[in-house]
């Protein structure tokens, strides 16, 4: 499994944003999205991490050569195991023990397995796309199957389609689910690695 190294840049601090970016692409890193927080362009970056020596002085070559900040340390970390026969409106939310404070710029997920939904097919967190389920307890039309994100016990429902880095403004703790409208025959689960950064 491979293990995320994570880094947000302040784009409005540097001359030559697209130089910068450059630079850091040649060393692997990639660009996950660009947001504004506080009026300020952020970059969102991650790339597979490297234990070598060579790999740890070639970061530090290109950090003293762009002087860019060291990459911020997550503010939580969780993996969560999302069966897919946990109905959110019977059992409730999954709650990841993880917060989203003032700090955080977002959410980065590692997403792995497969669940078979209530139409019998056999999904990845993106759940079936013709098979569309409204479960009350998340309020939204859906994929069967999909995995969803809910920043505190009234925040907005997001679909949580692949690995990668959800920004948000809301604060609170982090809930997920599989959203389907039965859950009687579903098999399978997702495991989900969260890093509130």
């Amino acid at each position: 499994m491979a293990i995320w190294e994570y880094r947000v840049i302040r784009l409005g601090t540097h001359p030559d944003q697209e130089e910068l970016l450059n630079s850091l692409g040649e060393n692997r890193w990639e660009l996950v999205a660009i947001a504004t927080q506080d009026i300020e362009p952020r970059a969102y970056l991650k790339r597979e991490r490297m234990n070598s020596p060579s790999a740890r002085e070639s970061l530090q070559e290109v950090a003293s050569a762009t002087r860019v900040a060291p990459p911020p340390v997550p503010l939580a970390y969780a993996m969560v195991r999302m069966s897919a026969r946990d109905d959110p409106g019977v059992r409730g939310w999954v709650d990841t023990g993880v917060d989203v404070v003032e700090d955080s710029a977002g959410i980065s997920f590692t997403i792995s397995g497969e669940v078979r939904e209530s139409s019998g097919e056999l999904v990845g967190p993106e759940g079936h796309p013709e098979n569309l389920a409204l479960n009350p307890a998340i309020g939204e039309e859906l994929p069967s199957g999909s995995l969803v994100a809910m920043v505190g016990e009234l925040g907005s429902v997001e679909p949580v389609t692949n690995s990668g880095f959800l920004p948000t403004s809301e604060k609170g703790r982090l809930y997920l689910a599989v959203s389907d409208d039965s859950y009687e025959h579903n098999e399978g689960e997702f495991v989900v690695t969260v890093t509130v950064m």
